[in-house]
Parts: structure tokens; C-alpha cells; sequence
């Protein structure tokens, strides 16, 4: 097994599309032309040159929602230095059912965790 960070020129871009329609999760990130509809991070996990994998990370500003108090509009969470405060959101995660339970997801989420601590 082998954890991959994919994008669009990636050679593996139109299997890890495949595999994103096997699993009904296309509609989330990709548009009718199978590009991504956001900034988002794609991870494949790929079994004997097959992706059966993926998780999806979609790196963004944490905002407040917008209240009467805010004029309507939401606010940027802000840190002490005054920078952005950013979140990685998971927009998919799954693991192919004939390959579940054999550590591949586990395997995802590490690799998650690792990207997301190299976007900050």
C-alpha cells in the first residue's frame, strides 16, 4: 500500500476520479469535468496499482458566523499575533469496502495529520 498526495497532473488523477465516483464523494470536490472545485489536498491510498482510498482535505481561515452583532457579516478568527487561525477540513474519507479493516485508513489519517502539519 502506498499514501499519495494527487492532484489534477498527477498520473493516478483519473483513477483516484474513478474511484471518488465508485464511492459517490465526486459530487464533493470535483466539478462536471473532473476538476476541483476548491483548494482542496487529495490523498490516495493505492493497493497493487489501484486506488481504493482517498481522504480529501479542504486547508481554510476559521471564521464566526455572521450575527446582528457582526453587521451580518462573518469574521475572521483572528490569533494573538493577529493571524488567521486555519483549520484542515475533511471533505472525504473512505476506504473501499473488499479493503477495510486492513490499516489503510489509519494509514490516510496519518498521512492527513503529517500534510496538515507542513500547511502550518
Amino acid at each position: 500500500m502506498e499514501i499519495s498526495r494527487i492532484d489534477p497532473a498527477h498520473e493516478t488523477w483519473a483513477d483516484l476520479v474513478a474511484h471518488l465516483r465508485r464511492v459517490d464523494h465526486a459530487q464533493w470536490v470535483l466539478d462536471e469535468k473532473d476538476e476541483p472545485t476548491g483548494a482542496f489536498l487529495f490523498l490516495a491510498a493505492v493497493v497493487e496499482g489501484e486506488v481504493v482510498g482517498d481522504l480529501t482535505l479542504e486547508p481554510r481561515n476559521v471564521v464566526l458566523p455572521a450575527t446582528e452583532w457582526s453587521g451580518g457579516k462573518e469574521t475572521p478568527l483572528l490569533d494573538a499575533a493577529g493571524q488567521s487561525v486555519r483549520e484542515t477540513f475533511v471533505m472525504t474519507f473512505c476506504v473501499e469496502e473488499g479493503h477495510r479493516r486492513l490499516g489503510i485508513g489509519r494509514a490516510l489519517q496519518e498521512a492527513a495529520l503529517t500534510w496538515t502539519c507542513l500547511l502550518y
